[in-house]
This record gives C-alpha cells, structure tokens and sequence, in this order.
C-alpha cells in the first residue's frame, strides 16, 4: 500500500501541490495535517499507528514529514521497526 503523508506549508499552505503529488504517485491514503505546527500532529501519529509491513511512505518534502534531523531520524527508527519501506520522490 502506498501511504501519503501532507502538511501544510508557506509555499503550499492549503497541501494542494503536495496532494497532487501524492495522488499521481497513486497513494492509496493520504494522510493530512490540518496546521504547519510541529505539536499536536495527529495524523503523523495515526498515520505511524496504520503503518504495517511493506507499505511504502509518500512524501512530497522531507520537511513536511520531520520538522529536524534529528525527528526524522526518531521517525525513521518508529518505521524501521514496522519494517515499511520509505520513498521519497
């Protein structure tokens, strides 16, 4: 399955660019934050809870995914023990 993750940005603040995206790479869900905020990222926590094993993780910019590197590191240690594979276009 491949998953989608959106947030909005400055350059893209309703998530439209990145949903276009998201949707021509053929995301089957899409998961979108309502805010740009870096607390209270609910559907990043329901999207790391649905994960399951051989989903692939869409994201438009890194940036919208982690907010540091050292988050997406944290990030991608919580996926790598689902074991999902993690692409970015």
């Amino acid at each position: 399955m491949l998953i989608g993750y959106a947030r909005p940005s400055v350059e893209d603040p309703e998530c439209q660019q990145q949903l276009m995206l998201l949707k021509s790479f053929g995301c089957t869900k899409i998961y979108v934050e309502m805010h740009a905020s870096p607390k209270n990222r609910l559907q990043l926590e329901n999207l790391l809870e649905q994960v399951e094993v051989g989903s692939r993780l869409v994201v438009a910019k890194l940036y919208t995914f982690a907010d540091s590197t050292r988050q997406l590191v944290e990030l991608l240690n919580i996926l790598e023990t689902k074991r999902p594979l993690f692409f970015y276009p």
